[in-house]
């Protein structure tokens, strides 16, 4: 459930009519990532790596709708989310601070890296970004949760 937190807060192209998916949706969604990677998988005997698990953690965030291939992350989307999330948490926060740390992460891949690559730079950013790992602080346990590294 972790991980669908913060790729909640990772949210792509803005569309005014865009909603973010019920927790049974996610993990439906999530169901069907993991069943497609899992028949792909050939040593299917041995636990996924960080890449392995990425990769399911990037067909969940297209599915939901928060990573597009072309487009990439939505700062416009994500603090949708965000305001979601601290309302429900009654948390009060910076909007405009938070802002600004969520679009140091978000590029327009100017090196042309492959999907995969470009969203693994920006969640990497996510993960080391202070601001924006206070504010989900009290969503998880820690830092590692969200490790790229095996």
């Amino acid at each position: 459930m972790k991980i669908y937190i913060i790729l909640a807060i990772i949210a792509i192209s803005s569309a005014a009519e865009w909603k973010y998916p019920s927790d049974e949706e996610i993990k439906s969604f999530h169901a069907s990532c993991l069943k497609s990677f899992e028949e792909k998988r050939i040593n299917k005997d041995t636990e996924m790596t960080s890449k392995e698990r990425f990769e399911v953690y990037l067909c969940l965030a297209r599915k939901i709708g928060i990573w597009s291939d072309s487009e990439g992350f939505s700062v416009d989307k994500m603090m949708i989310d965000l305001d979601k999330v601290a309302t429900e948490a009654r948390q009060h926060y910076d909007k405009q601070l938070l802002r600004q740390s969520i679009e140091s992460c978000v590029d327009k891949n100017s090196e042309g890296s492959t999907p995969f690559e470009w969203a693994k730079r920006c969640f990497q950013c996510f993960l080391n970004n202070q601001t924006f790992l206070k504010f989900i602080s009290g969503q998880k346990e820690t830092v590692e949760d969200y490790s790229l590294d095996d």
